[in-house]
């Protein structure tokens, strides 16, 4: 008896607490150019915030911004709040169609199921009439990695109304994709009809052979047809490519590397060369620009030189630009190059091996052979009798950089001063971070999906190694997918890494 009284009592202190959910339509059988008006109304002590209206995209336009309405009621003390929310759905399809639960704490509404009958096929062809979308796609059948340029363009008479926001970018799965620009707009005549027209060009490269799926696009139009306001959806059709696997004939020990034209600069090309010295160094610049091609498409290049010159390289710099409707991937490869022996140096001659898509045919663009003339140093035939000369220890491996180090040596009191500098800064961060305050330069970084990350580097497939480490670097640092390829491609380990998932991605190799 004790215990139920308590249940009791339990019930009815914690009855204010519970959340009395619902939701419901004006309507739950229309056409596809009729509005769904949705609302959701929660009632209880809390204060609950506005539901996720994400979840009605697939099925679902949201045509109008949510109305708030709250009202609070005070009875013997007891706070009761009522909270409601009216929002208006345009329907993507005909079809049974179904708006899903909403939470609210530990309760859910029930989901409505919305039946969409198609339209009378003589208004669907004057809305044909009004407003259509064309995508065009080359080539039919490309390569791995290769460019795919889509054009989609939505034509629309002076009696639709249209956001061009709407007109998003493409996004899909397995690609990588380059909007080239913003959307253009234009004019377009065709007999008797003259109509306006939205552009959006994109290119997109495949990273993996096999079909790819360029999906359909949407935009929510509004047109007047006799009498009657219409809203709906207008959809372009999507489309199935072959994307063609790398070539038997192209050379196993080069990189993949399609594009339609490939051309190098070297900066040797235009240095003055003359009186060089051992113990010199000359900065060596090579630019290879690839058109129709992503600049983390451009493999390294192994840049050949005498056994007489010692190579440092820089980290590679990537940038892309837009070519009318093309892609233009630069890769910068710096290195500085130290002179250790006198006499005639031959720098040899450089190859880079590309496909032709177009063509289909194996290219290469050189890099042609250059003489340096060195003379030997004032202190000697060789570095090492410089570095001697300079009272300057060297090691076995790195007399180079000691030599270089001992031009540009500091006084005690500025290395001091530095240390003392970096120290504070890395103090200071350090408290900051314990601290729990902000990141102090922008935005703090957002935590990865870390659900997602470990299932793709649960998976053996190489793809879902490469999109990993790009999604870890998104979620970092805050940048799109290809500045993450960029980033990846500009750190030597990490382009190499990249090149070979790529290599197994491309060949299409089997992982147990």
């Amino acid at each position: 008896m004790v215990k139920i009284a308590f249940t009791a009592v339990l019930l009815t202190i914690s009855a204010p607490l519970l959340a009395a959910v619902s939701a419901m339509v004006d309507q739950d059988k229309i056409d596809e150019t009729q509005v769904v008006m949705l609302s959701v109304a929660v009632s209880g002590s809390q204060n609950y915030s506005e539901p996720d209206w994400t979840v009605l995209d697939n099925d679902f336009h949201l045509a109008a911004r949510s109305q708030h309405r709250e009202n609070v009621e005070i009875v013997n003390g007891r706070v009761k709040r009522i909270l409601s929310w009216e929002v208006y759905l345009i329907p993507k399809r005909a079809g049974s169609l179904t708006i899903p639960s909403f939470r609210f704490g530990n309760e859910e509404t029930d989901p409505i199921t919305i039946v969409v009958s198609e339209i009378d096929p003589e208004l669907r062809r004057q809305i044909n009439e009004h407003v259509f979308f064309e995508t065009t796609i080359t080539p039919q059948e490309p390569y791995v990695q290769a460019a795919i340029h889509v054009t989609r363009r939505l034509y629309y008479s002076n009696s639709v109304q249209v956001r061009p926001e709407q007109f998003g970018p493409l996004s899909i799965e397995e690609a990588l994709v380059v909007e080239i620009g913003d959307v253009k707009r234009s004019f377009s005549v065709r007999g008797d009809s003259h109509h306006n027209v939205l552009i959006r060009r994109s290119v997109v490269f495949a990273e993996r052979s096999g079909e790819l799926t360029i999906p359909a696009s949407q935009v929510l139009v509004r047109l007047s047809i006799g009498t009657r306001d219409v809203t709906l959806p207008i959809f372009s059709e999507s489309k199935v490519l072959r994307i063609l696997p790398i070539p038997n004939d192209y050379p196993v020990d080069q990189n993949w590397f399609p594009a339609s034209d490939v051309r190098i600069s070297d900066s040797l090309d235009t240095s003055d060369l003359e009186g060089l010295s051992v113990g010199d160094s000359i900065l060596r610049e090579v630019e290879i620009t690839a058109i129709d091609s992503h600049s983390t498409g451009i493999p390294e290049v192994v840049l050949n030189t005498h056994d007489s010159i010692r190579q440092y390289p820089d980290p590679p710099q990537l940038s892309d630009a837009a070519l009318v409707d093309s892609v233009v991937g630069k890769r910068v490869q710096s290195e500085t190059l130290l002179l250790t022996k006198p006499g005639a140096v031959e720098i040899p001659q450089t190859e880079v091996t590309w496909w032709d898509p177009q063509d289909k045919q194996i290219k290469q663009t050189i890099i042609e052979p250059r003489v340096i003339n060195v003379a030997s140093g004032l202190l000697g035939d060789s570095v090492e009798d410089q570095a001697v000369g300079a009272n300057v220890p060297l090691g076995s491996e790195q007399d180079a950089e000691n030599l270089a180090s001992s031009r540009f040596l500091l006084p005690p009191w500025q290395v001091l001063v530095f240390l003392c500098v970096f120290l504070g800064l890395m103090v200071a961060l350090l408290v900051l971070f314990v601290s729990r305050r902000h990141w102090p330069f922008g935005k703090e970084p957002m935590a990865p999906a870390i659900g997602l990350i470990r299932k793709r580097l649960k998976s053996r497939h190489p793809s879902e190694v490469k999109n990993a480490m790009a999604d870890w670097l998104v979620a970092h640092l805050q940048v799109t997918r290809v500045e993450a390829l960029q980033i990846l491609s500009s750190n030597v380990e990490a382009e190499r890494i990249l090149n070979h998932l790529n290599e197994s991605i491309f060949n299409e190799r089997q992982y147990t």
